[in-house]
């Protein structure tokens, strides 16, 4: 099954069990493509993280460092998304200090 057909599941599955009673089956379809495609934990403040991340340039490592460290307070998992965001980090650095020890800027 692909990743997005299991996320689709996944979000059909939480939003038939927390937020479907009273809703028309559109409203059920916009609720579920809108917590795959612009999560509220991705959303803080008006703005989406991925939006930064492109805006600042920030590539994978950096990306993934703010998309969690954006995400800790609001998804429920704080300590593991800090963690997260600590591995991505560290392994940016170490990236980096294996090119500066080779002579590579």
């Amino acid at each position: 099954m692909s990743t997005k057909r299991v996320e689709l599941n996944k979000a059909l599955v939480d939003a038939v069990d927390t937020e479907s009673v009273g809703r028309t089956d559109a409203e059920l379809r916009n609720a579920i493509l809108d917590s795959i495609n612009h999560p509220k934990h991705y959303s803080v403040g008006g703005i989406e993280v991925i939006n930064a991340v492109e805006a600042w340039d920030l590539g994978f490592h950096l990306g993934n460092v703010v998309k969690y460290i954006v995400r800790c307070k609001h998804k429920g998992k704080r300590l593991e998304d800090l963690k997260k965001a600590k591995w991505y980090l560290d392994r940016y650095i170490a990236l980096i200090d294996a090119k500066t020890s080779c002579g590579k800027p």
